[in-house]
């Protein structure tokens, strides 16, 4: 024999192998199931089905929707300034009226500012006191070596040196006192 035809051979006996097989488990599937329902003697299946008495009644008719709920009026609620909220008076759904307490931010962080400016503003009046007290000294010092001057008792250095320091002493009293604040140093708000 050739080797074409001895493979040719071979190739048919494995496809008329796997065409048995093929055919051999089908018709056992099918008399399997033509056994199970072959109880009646039909071969052929049957769907399922529930019985039930007839009743009689009246006829509803029900629909079902599906959709979104909006409110007919909402707001947003935005405070001034930020934080925790302490306390929440109102809960979701509630009606709400005009300048009703809805919740309460924590204030502590607040009241602690409101201290530390306070305590700033101290310690400013302090320091400015401190420099217009400075300067009084320094004019009054000034006035004296002016004096002397005019005697010829002391010398132009000393002079110079004098209003130097009074120069200084005045630029201290103008950086204590800041911008904003009127010639006491007190602090002026935006309103005045």
């Amino acid at each position: 024999m050739k080797p074409v035809t001895l493979k040719l051979s071979f190739f048919l006996l494995l496809l008329l192998g796997i065409t048995g097989a093929t055919v051999w488990y089908v018709s056992q599937e099918s008399s399997g199931t033509s056994q199970q329902s072959g109880a009646k003697g039909e071969g052929t299946r049957t769907a399922p089905v529930e019985v039930a008495p007839i009743k009689q009644g009246p006829i509803e008719l029900q629909r079902i929707f599906t959709g979104t709920l909006e409110a007919y009026k909402g707001f947003m609620v935005a405070p001034k300034v930020s934080g925790r909220i302490e306390q929440l008076s109102v809960d979701l759904a509630d009606n709400v009226t005009r300048g009703q307490l809805v919740a309460e931010l924590d204030s502590a962080e607040y009241r602690q500012a409101v201290a530390q400016a306070k305590a700033d503003l101290l310690v400013a009046k302090a320091n400015l006191a401190e420099a217009q007290s400075l300067l009084e000294i320094t004019k009054r010092e000034l006035a004296r070596v002016e004096e002397l001057q005019k005697r010829g008792v002391s010398s132009v250095s000393l002079l110079d040196a004098s209003r130097a320091d009074q120069l200084a002493k005045e630029a201290r009293v103008q950086v204590a006192r800041k911008p904003g604040s009127d010639q006491n140093g007190t602090y002026l708000s935006p309103t005045h």
